[in-house]
């Protein structure tokens, strides 16, 4: 009985189409852009694009050295934190900065495609 049930189980998750539910838009407020002047106001919002950048991440990398006096001069805490690799090292969502800047490109493109 149990071969039964996994074989129909297996079977109907090819035959669910998941299509229908991620096309719907999460939020109905959400504005899409449709024209070519729409995709340029994403793109052309500094501050959203081009002014974000994450220390942190920077600052934890490997790929350099600091001696005493420059790790005594880093300006917060947080940045000697997430240069030793503490545990208790916090990003206050510097990471999301990255991750919206991302978005934002794939956004463009692929509106641009669906224009052009």
């Amino acid at each position: 009985m149990k071969p039964i049930i996994i074989v129909l189980v297996v079977f109907s998750t090819f035959f669910i189409s998941c299509k229908k539910y991620l096309d719907l838009k999460p939020d109905k407020a959400v504005a899409v852009p449709s024209t070519l002047q729409d995709v340029r106001v994403i793109l052309n919002n500094q501050s959203n694009l081009n002014s974000r950048y994450a220390a942190i991440p920077a600052l934890a990398a490997d790929n350099y050295y600091v001696n005493d006096a420059d790790y005594a001069s880093f300006p917060q805490e947080q940045d000697k934190i997430a240069y030793r690799w503490q545990a208790d090292a916090e990003d206050a969502g510097e990471w999301s900065n990255l991750y919206k800047i991302v978005f934002m490109r794939t956004l463009h493109w692929m509106h641009l495609q669906k224009l052009y």
